[in-house]
Formats: structure tokens, sequence, C-alpha cells
């Protein structure tokens, strides 16, 4: 009989079946355990199909993939094959597991060996997966795969031959014609694959199951010191505002990956984009969206050059003075702030105050688009600028990471209209855009504000200014800031510049000066005096609605063309 000691022997040396593992016990335990030599090879990896993500283009076409895009990233994943776990258009998964310098080898502390039964493991809960972890689910040979990325030290038994030879079957080469270092490379990975599944599950793979993994196994070596850093740079150029800063962005974005890694997150397309302009690195648009960014900017011109008439008088030709309000200045001051409302009475200026906010706000450097409600032609705001993507997402895409001001006029012409639905929406999409980066100054009359419910909820806040606020409690809880009527020490500075404007204004007497001091009855003024007519005309002057008339032969109300009121 056996002694106790020679019975441990014989147990320690004897091959022992393995009970099969629970789908928790095939999950990753951990992250981050590679050694620090691999680190940054991973992060180059990583942001290698990064940049093709963002460009977009298809993912590298050593995958064999086809079409598909990047979409998502994860980094150390609790996955079998944990290192990058890459989210396609597919939809599909590609699970990336990273070795700078990979042999055949069959020890079971080799890196072969640990990559292989990472890979049988991932194979065996993707084939049972359910979908909870949304990677779990049976794998596609078109839109999935097993990426085991080396580096240039890698030996060409696995670099060369294994990439090859894994390449060849799936297109379903005849293996006769297959080179014998090929098959000999390919014979390797199997009987490791084959001792994996053995080791694990304590039976023998089928050789359906075995080939079903090959098919999805790619090997790609990567030399980040030469072809694929140049390759990774020239493909994020075209994500660049100046494509000579392409290698050093590339090298951040290198950084970004590693420092996922460390922390096991990820990103999307989007996301990477603001956290690269937020290491300073200056972006373009996606290429979707910079067509439809081009074509806002147009519109957003057009009616900023309509507006710019509220802002100055015209009293000679060739002539044109500011108009100086104190009130621009705390409208600016607010903005920078938050999103806020512009109120006012009538003719106030509300139109002025805004395009003069617009100006201050694109001179300090911040994105600046201006709609107007009233020059909308149709309801579908998106076709009628000519836009492939709503509003809400074109914003969202807009490159930079410093605040960015949406300023509509005239939220008082949508009022009870179809329109006024559609800016709402629009107005509460951009509010609550991701990190609060657009702002929305929005002009309305006090009487419409007062009389709607829908706008207070969406501009909510403590105004920023006693004294430029509306009186009574329903604004009390509304962010926003009140024109007024001129000033009088505006009002003496206008006349100031425009001494015609003056004597015209003296001339016709205190009723005169009255309706001047609303800033629309000013500019209707100033354009009646430029036509030239004489101070003598003022001298008999009343008032028709909010229209003047002139005595004798001169109307002017017929005179001045039609204006809408600020």
């Amino acid at each position: 009989m056996p002694s106790k000691t020679a019975e441990k022997a014989r147990k320690k040396t004897s091959p022992k079946r393995a009970a099969p593992l629970s789908r928790n016990d095939l999950l990753a335990s951990g992250g981050g355990s590679a050694p620090a030599a691999g680190v940054p090879f991973q992060g180059a990896v990583g942001a290698l199909f990064a940049a093709s993500g963002m460009a977009p283009q298809k993912a590298d076409e050593r995958l064999e993939l086809g079409a598909e895009q990047v979409l998502a990233f994860r980094f150390e994943t609790e996955a079998p094959v944990d290192d990058i776990l890459i989210e396609t258009s597919g939809p599909g998964w590609l699970f990336f597991q990273a070795k700078t310098n990979l042999s055949f080898g069959e020890q079971p502390a080799s890196e072969m060996v640990k990559t292989v039964e990472q890979t049988v493991r991932q194979w065996k809960l993707c084939s049972e997966g359910d979908g909870s972890k949304r990677w779990n689910r049976p794998l596609d040979n078109d839109k999935d795969r097993f990426v085991i990325a080396v580096g240039p030290r890698t030996p060409k038994t696995v670099a060369s031959d294994l990439s090859e030879a894994l390449s060849r079957r799936r297109e379903g080469s005849v293996p006769a014609t297959t080179p014998a270092n090929l098959k000999a490379a390919l014979a390797k990975f199997s009987r490791l694959l084959k001792a994996a599944w053995k080791k694990f599950y304590g039976v023998e793979a089928t050789d359906s199951e075995i080939g079903q993994i090959l098919d999805r196994v790619v090997v790609v070596r990567f030399d980040f010191q030469a072809t694929d850093l140049e390759l990774g740079a020239q493909i994020l150029s075209t994500s660049l505002a100046d494509p000579s800063t392409a290698r050093a962005a590339f090298m951040t974005l290198a950084g970004i990956c590693e420092q996922r890694m460390r922390t096991r997150t990820g990103f999307d397309m989007h996301q990477i984009r603001r956290v690269l302009e937020r290491k300073g690195v200056v972006m373009l648009a996606p290429s979707d969206y910079r067509k439809d960014q081009e074509n806002l900017k147009k519109y957003s011109e057009r009616i900023r050059l309509r507006l710019a008439k509220f802002s100055e008088l015209k009293i000679d030709d060739g002539m044109k003075i500011l108009i100086p309000r104190t009130v621009d200045q705390i409208a600016t001051t607010a903005a920078a702030q938050g999103s806020l409302l512009i109120v006012g009475e009538p003719g106030a200026g509300k139109s002025g105050v805004n395009y003069n906010v617009a100006n201050k706000m694109e001179a300090a450097g911040h994105p600046v688009l201006m709609l107007a409600v009233d020059d909308a032609a149709s309801i579908s705001l998106q076709s009628e600028i000519g836009l492939h993507h709503p509003i809400r997402d074109v914003l969202e895409h807009w490159p930079g990471t410093t605040p960015a001001y949406l300023l509509i006029d005239g939220l008082d012409a949508a009022r009870g209209g179809p329109a006024e639905a559609i800016y709402r929406r629009l107005i509460t999409e951009t509010i609550e855009l991701p990190e609060e980066r657009w702002r929305v100054v929005a002009t309305v009359r006090t009487f419409d504000l007062k009389a709607g419910q829908q706008l207070k909820p969406l501009f909510r806040g403590i105004p920023p200014d006693a004294a430029y606020r509306e009186t009574g409690v329903d604004f009390d809880r509304v962010r926003h800031v009140l024109v007024k009527r001129w000033t009088e020490s505006e009002f003496e500075a206008l006349l100031e510049a425009a001494p015609k404007l003056r004597v015209a204004i003296e001339t016709g007497g205190a009723k005169l000066r009255e309706l001047s001091l609303i800033p629309f009855n000013t500019q209707l003024l100033a354009e009646v005096v430029a036509l030239g007519i004489n101070a003598m005309n003022w001298a008999r002057f009343e008032t028709s609605g909010n229209c003047w008339t002139s005595t004798g032969t001169i109307e002017c109300a017929t005179k001045a063309p039609p204006r809408k009121r600020a």
C-alpha cells in the first residue's frame, strides 16, 4: 500500500479533470496588471482606433470587417479578453488583447497560453450569453473579432505566419495550397485552443467549436515607433483644425487612453472629442456635421445683418450713429452667467440689445448663432435652414469648449402659432445639452411673457440686476433683463452725436420729444430726417398711432420704409 506521501505526489502529477467553470468564473477578475512596458502600447492601439472613429472611417482593414466604424471604447473590462473593448457600427464588438512581444509557448505561465485561455473563455461567455452585458451574445463572423494586437518585436511565427494563416482560413483557402509555415502556426494555435478548452470545461472541444473561434481571431502587428504612429497621426489630422499638430495630438490621445486604462473607463466618439479639446487640441466638427455647421452659420449671419439696423441710426448718407445703451453691458454680463430673456415694451430696443450682446460675445471668442422667429417661412427650422441633422445635434457637435450662445429674436411672434412649440422645444433642448455649454438669449415683449406660461419655466432664475427687471411677482423667478426707454443721459448722448435729429425734435416740441424716447420711434424719426425734411415742417406736429405725420405735403409714415418693431 503506498504511503500518504507517495499518494500526494501521485495526485500532484496526475492529470485532473476540471470542473466546468461558471459564467462568473469566466469573467476577468481585474485589470491593469500588464507590465509597465505594455501600457504605452495599449494606449497607442486605443488611440489609433479612436482616431479612425472620429474621422469617421471604416475600422482598420487588417481586421477584415468591411465598412464597420468605431463607435465607443471601454478599457480594462470585466470581459476575459479585457484590454480594450470596442463597439462598432455593425453592430459588433472588438475584443483586444495587447501584447508588446508575443511568441508561441506552451507553458501555463506563457503569455501565449494566457491569451489563448482568455480567448476561449470569451468565446464561451459570448456563445452562451444573454446580452445582459451587451457584448455577451453569440458572435458574428462578419461583425465581431478577437484581436491579438502585438508589437514590432513579436516573432515572425506569430506576427506574420499565424496572422496570415488565420486570414487565409477566413477566406476559405485550400489547405493543400497553404505554405507549411502557415500550417504549422495554425496547428500550434489550434492545439493551444483545444488544451484551454479541456482545462476549463473538462471535455474535448469539437472541430466546429475550435473552427468558430479561429474564424474570429485576428493577429495584427502594430509599430508605434514608425508606420502606425504615422498612420494614426494621418487619420487624426482629418479631424483637426490644424493638421500640422496631428502627431502631438495623437500622442495626447494615446495618453488619454492610458489614463482610461487606469480608471477602467471608456468614451464614445463625441466624448473623446471633448476630452481632446479640453487638453488644448483644436478640433473640427465631425465630417458629417460640417456642412450643417456652415449652413447654420450662413443663416445666422443673414439674421444678424438684418438686426444690425436696430443698433444704429442713419442720419446722412454714409453716417451711422451707434445707439448707446447701458443695458447692453448688463445683458452681456448676465448672458455670460447663463440663459436669459431680454424683455421690454414694443419698440424699447430689444433687438438692438440682442444684436449688441451677440457682437460682444463673439468678440470675446465665443461661438454665436442668431435666429429670428418671424424669419422662418416654414414651421420646420431644420429644412428652412437646410440642415441634414436637427439643430440640437448640430449644436451638440459644435467644436470647442468655451461657452456658446444661441440668440433668438422675437419670441412673441411665435405665440399662439405652430412655431411656438418648435422654438420652445429648441430652447429646452439647447439649455439641456451636455455640459451646459450652450446658453440661450431670447427677446420677447413683456406682455407676451406675462400672458404666456410656457417660457417662464425655461428661464427660471433670479433677475441678475434689480435695476433692470420687470416689476410683479410673475417675474421674481424669471431670469431676465428689462430694456427700458432711453434714459435722459442716453438720449442726450444720442442727440449730441446727431445734431439734425436734435433740431427736428426740439422744433417738434414736447410731444415729439416724449415719443422719441422710445428707441423704435427714434429710428423712424432719424429715417425721416435723413430724407432732408426742413426743420420748419416740424413746427406743427401731431401723432397718429405709432406713426408720425407733419403738416403740409410730408407724410412720414408713407415716406419711411415699413419697420419691424424692436
